[in-house]
């Protein structure tokens, strides 16, 4: 089960996608973060270190983009605009701009709430790098500085939220650092986060789906004194839910032991009906008014589409038996039967 929503992201998920942000693993966790699944923590050093590898990244591709250039001359005398786009001069400066600027705006939508170092950092940092403690381990110390640097903002972020946190990196030395810290959860990858969000969701739809029945009778109690008029000059009364099919129900967000969620019910109805005949009366001439002379009682059924939510409270967080059931809609809406929709039956 997911322990915290709280995550950190190492650097070598975007490098190893390429930074393509909208697509992916990446979209994928910017989609639970807008969900309120997750909630991104990163340490301002780590969102410097992103900057700087996404333009090693580019520097690379450029290098590469003009040593492909150069081995097609023949090409590049050609006079297609198409070809002559691709061997004009880059303007490299605005190509990174763009792209850093793409870069924030991911971390923007992610929410991400950055996190300075704390003030004692460095001295905590030394004492780690001299006793080799992880992320510090032989032979390449110096390059684990920054890592050391992202385990002590992160430890002091989580000892004042109270939190807990997990650490999404394939790095070795981290997970070795997320070992002795108790706050600290490691996972080696995004699919394994996802694994254990999609876990959460299996076992919160489960818990909803076995409070159908107290759903379906909440809702249909709250429907039954909802607002019902006919554009008839008339009266709505004695309405019955007859069935309620609930679809498309998904999961808005699941809070520790409740279950959030929201889903269209298709819901028929039985009422009693009353009003004027308008095509049998008489005109008024000195009124100017039309008055009918026959009322017509019937019963009529009807098909409604609400949009509903609710929650389900469970028991123990593990989600394992309902607690209680709230389930609400707009009751400021009306319902406008139709009254073509006679019942016929011998029922009534």
């Amino acid at each position: 089960m997911l322990q915290t929503p709280n995550v950190f992201v190492d650097t070598e998920p975007f490098c190893g996608q390429k930074f393509s942000l909208d697509s992916g693993r990446l979209k994928r966790l910017i989609q639970l973060i807008k969900a309120g699944r997750l909630r991104l923590v990163l340490p301002s050093t780590t969102r410097r270190e992103l900057k700087k590898k996404l333009l090693e990244q580019v520097d690379e591709e450029l290098e590469r983009f003009q040593i492909a250039r150069k081995k097609a001359p023949l090409l590049a005398r050609s006079s297609n605009p198409t070809i002559t786009n691709v061997f004009e001069e880059i303007d490299v400066e605005a190509v990174k701009a763009e792209l850093l600027g793409l870069l924030d705006e991911y971390l923007k939508q992610a929410e991400a709430i950055d996190v300075d170092p704390p003030a004692d950092m460095l001295e905590q940092v030394l004492d780690d790098y001299f006793d080799s403690t992880p992320p510090f381990g032989g032979g390449k110390k110096k390059h684990e500085f920054l890592d050391a640097i992202a385990v002590r903002t992160l430890c002091d972020w989580c000892e004042e939220e109270e939190e807990s946190l997990y650490v999404v990196s394939r790095d070795d030395d981290l997970a070795a650092a997320c070992d002795k810290r108790e706050r600290l959860l490691h996972l080696p990858t995004l699919d394994d986060l996802f694994g254990l969000v999609q876990a959460v969701d299996t076992k919160a739809l489960a818990l909803v789906e076995s409070a159908s029945g107290e759903i379906e009778r909440l809702l249909s109690q709250q429907l039954e004194g909802a607002g019902y008029i006919i554009m008839e000059d008339g009266d709505v009364e004695n309405v019955e839910i007859r069935h309620i099919d609930i679809d498309d129900l998904h999961l808005q967000d699941v809070e520790d032991d409740v279950v959030l969620f929201q889903f269209h019910a298709w819901v028929t109805i039985r009422a009693d009906v009353s009003y004027w005949d308008y095509t049998r009366g008489i005109y008024d001439s000195e009124d100017k008014v039309f008055i009918p002379f026959y009322r017509i009682d019937t019963q009529v059924e009807d098909y409604f589409d609400v949009v509903a939510y609710g929650s389900v409270g469970a028991e123990t967080e593990a989600l394992d038996a309902v607690r209680d059931v709230f389930v609400e809609f707009d009751s400021s809406q009306t319902f406008e039967v139709d009254t073509e929709n006679v019942v016929y039956d011998d029922e009534y």
